[in-house]
């Protein structure tokens, strides 16, 4: 999995675009993937960056809205500013677990339900499940949105 082109004006892409870092305040960092994920298919995502000093952390979502549709000057400055729109669904993880090192794993089950799960780093068992929204469609394509929101400055798919 590799992150799509459109994205928040305060994004960084490594050249293989597999990495992501907000390069700025905590705006305008809305991040996608770069194709549509299947229902069942694991996702996983590797925090490996942080700023301590500002609180919250990043917000994990699925939009039925390709992103080619978006134009990068238009996107939101946060993510949660389309948690009222047809297409999104998202959620904050807790800065708590949002560590780096931490790997976040999410899928959307076949009934609808974006389900999250926190491995830290050098344990053997997951920290935390959360299944974090339900309804979503899943006859329909699906994009993972990842806002570097808060405390959470770098993130790459493993």
């Amino acid at each position: 999995m590799r992150f799509h082109v459109i994205r928040g004006s305060n994004i960084t892409l490594a050249p293989d675009r597999k990495a992501a870092r907000r390069k700025g305040g905590i705006s305008n960092a809305i991040t996608f993937s770069d194709k549509p994920f299947r229902v069942n298919q694991l996702i996983a995502v590797h925090i490996t960056d942080r700023d301590p000093t500002v609180e919250s952390a990043v917000v994990l979502g699925v939009t039925t809205v390709d992103p080619i549709k978006w134009d990068t000057e238009k996107l939101p400055q946060f993510l949660s500013y389309l948690s009222n729109d047809d297409g999104f669904w998202s959620e904050p993880i807790g800065e708590d677990v949002a560590l780096p090192g931490n790997i976040l794993t999410f899928y959307v089950s076949s009934s609808g339900s974006l389900k999250c799960s926190v491995y830290a780093e050098g344990e053997d068992r997951t920290v935390e499940e959360i299944d974090i929204v339900c309804n979503i469609p899943t006859g329909k394509p699906m994009w993972a949105v990842l806002d570097l929101f808060g405390s959470t400055t770098a993130i790459s798919f493993v």
